[in-house]
């Protein structure tokens, strides 16, 4: 019986010391409060985009260069110029 109440005790303690998560407010759970207007075309947003995710040579870039001269050297040229234009022309 003294080593059942030891045991208990035991129990009890390791109890104690468990900890419970504490509930977490990720920043993709709060409700974005600024909504665009689908209805805005591209050109209209006023945006400078000298590489593919905005006015910084960034990873993404590095990416899709290698992607795009691979279609290219496989593609004419003159077919990517008339179907992507302002691809073409960061290609360039």
């Amino acid at each position: 019986t003294v080593n059942s109440i030891s045991d208990e005790k035991k129990v009890n303690k390791s109890s104690e010391k468990t900890r419970t998560p504490k509930v977490r407010k990720w920043k993709s759970n709060i409700k974005k409060e600024l909504e665009v207007e689908c209805s805005v075309k591209v050109e209209d947003l006023n945006v400078e985009h000298q590489f593919a995710e905005g006015p910084f040579f960034t990873l993404a870039d590095l990416i899709l260069f290698t992607l795009y001269s691979i279609v290219i050297k496989s593609l004419d040229e003159k077919v990517i110029e008339s179907l992507l234009p302002l691809t073409y022309k960061w290609f360039s």
